[in-house]
């Protein structure tokens, strides 16, 4: 009886311990994973800003006269960081059109650009009237520039299903001739649209365009295109989007940013993570 007891007793009491311990284990293999896992996380977080640290480089060293798809820092592609693989991305915001210099600080529409504006699939509908209202009641209610063309959205008649492809909020409000979209290009001129983006596109991948007077003697472009060009077009970009994606088979990390170029340094002025 007292054996029977004794030896209930040492079962009972090895089937806790072998509990515990094994409890234990899995707090520790819980643990280690948590922690692999977070090592892991940091790791590619790091690669994907280090992919922006890289952009920022690439534009910094740029050494060109005029900005351009020719130039190192157009399209990046694909790096590796500490074993990481990282897409970089480098977006020309100036060669896109912009926003926030529809609205002269008058409170007058730009009428220049607001007819270049209607030449844009998508974007047509919209009054003159309806840009001015829309733009002066934004500025009165929140006192700041357009911060996202996503907004653009809540403006009745427009249809461009992505416009940031097309419109920026960063710039003087010039395009870059050498990064433009050839949608833009087209509604950059009155007249012959899709003839002019062609010449564009077809000598740019040629050679970077320095200039609009380089241009005109090259090109034996018409005067009165020249003259259309001459107010809104520029070969020089100070804005730009950086993106990059680092991505290992356990995750994701991406950081976008917005730079401003003064002199070949670059000051962030957007930054998001995810």
């Amino acid at each position: 009886m007292n054996r029977g007891f004794v030896l209930f007793n040492t079962v009972m009491i090895l089937t806790a311990v072998s509990l515990l311990a094994l409890n234990q284990a899995h707090r520790k293999i819980f643990a280690y994973t948590t922690a692999t896992q977070a090592w892991e996380t940091t790791r590619v977080r790091h690669a994907a800003r280090s992919g922006i640290t890289y952009a920022r480089m690439i534009l910094e060293n740029d050494r060109n006269p005029a900005d351009g798809v020719g130039d190192t820092w157009f399209n990046p592609g694909k790096i590796e960081i500490d074993g990481i693989a990282v897409i970089v991305e480098v977006i020309d915001e100036q060669g896109k059109l912009n926003i926030n210099h529809l609205l002269h600080p008058s409170g007058e529409l730009n009428t220049g650009l607001w007819r270049i504006f209607q030449r844009i699939p998508g974007m047509s509908s919209v009054s003159e009237t309806g840009w001015k209202q829309f733009l002066t009641r934004w500025q009165e209610k929140y006192r700041c520039p357009i911060p996202s063309p996503g907004l653009l959205s809540e403006l009745p008649g427009i249809t461009l299903q992505q416009p940031d492809d097309l419109i920026t909020v960063f710039g003087n409000g010039r395009i870059n001739l050498n990064s433009a979209d050839a949608i833009v290009l087209e509604s950059l001129v009155s007249r012959n649209g899709k003839q002019f983006a062609g010449q564009i596109i077809s000598g740019r991948e040629r050679t970077t365009i320095t200039s609009l007077f380089e241009m005109k003697n090259a090109w034996d472009l018409d005067e009165n295109l020249f003259k259309e060009l001459l107010p809104l077009a520029t070969m020089i970009s100070s804005w730009f989007t950086l993106r990059a994606t680092a991505f290992t088979d356990s995750g994701a990390a991406h950081v976008e940013t917005v730079v401003h170029r003064d002199r070949r340094t670059t000051r962030i002025v957007r930054y998001r993570e995810w």
